[in-house]
């Protein structure tokens, strides 16, 4: 029979060891950063895609 002490140990390593391994499984992190543009004419926004992504906007949020 384990102690208290041996099962907390075993508890926090096998925490610790899927931890580690979420982190190895998860895709490299990449910020995108979306532009939210709203209540401006189609035209307008057409004519400023080469400045958008000149910005460093990776895609545009159009709400109706």
């Amino acid at each position: 029979m384990y102690s208290f002490f041996a099962r907390s140990l075993l508890a926090r390593s096998v925490s610790f060891v899927a931890t580690l391994a979420s982190f190895a499984a998860a895709p490299a992190a990449r910020g995108e950063v979306i532009l939210q543009y709203f209540e401006t004419p189609w035209a307008e926004i057409e004519a400023r895609v080469p400045e958008i992504a000149a910005a460093g906007y990776d895609a545009l949020w159009l709400p109706p």
